[in-house]
């Protein structure tokens, strides 16, 4: 009995654990819609240094929507819009960020986090 119980146990925290990022970085949904831990902490610093800076996409920038808040940035991910500009061969003049080219890493979780739907929220 004892040995049933801990092996439910350490089922339990196998799944738990394995729940939010899988092996190929994609991200789970939550139930309810709104994803504020992954948004916040993986996606969120990546967008503030590259796309919400001064002169860019912020209030009175240059650039279309307020990056700095998850619905400011929604019209450019339903168009696919953003996408398909992080994605651009760095010497297309509609890449970007302008500030330069992505780190693989933060390309993948970006492009990861869209293709599940870029779940998140302010």
């Amino acid at each position: 009995m004892k040995n049933l119980i801990y092996t439910t146990i350490i089922a339990s925290l196998m799944v738990f654990t394995n729940s939010c990022l899988s092996d190929k970085g994609e991200i789970a949904t939550p139930i309810d819609g709104c994803d504020t831990t992954y948004f916040s902490l993986q996606i969120k610093p990546i967008i503030n240094a590259t796309c919400a800076i001064a002169g860019c996409h912020v209030i009175g920038g240059a650039g279309p929507g307020d990056f700095k808040t998850y619905a400011g940035m929604l019209p450019s991910l339903n168009s696919g819009d953003y996408k398909l500009r992080i994605n651009l061969p760095t010497s297309d003049p509609s890449f970007m960020p302008q500030t330069g080219a992505l780190s693989a890493a933060d390309l993948q979780k970006l492009n990861s986090w869209i293709d599940a739907g870029y779940v998140g929220c302010d």
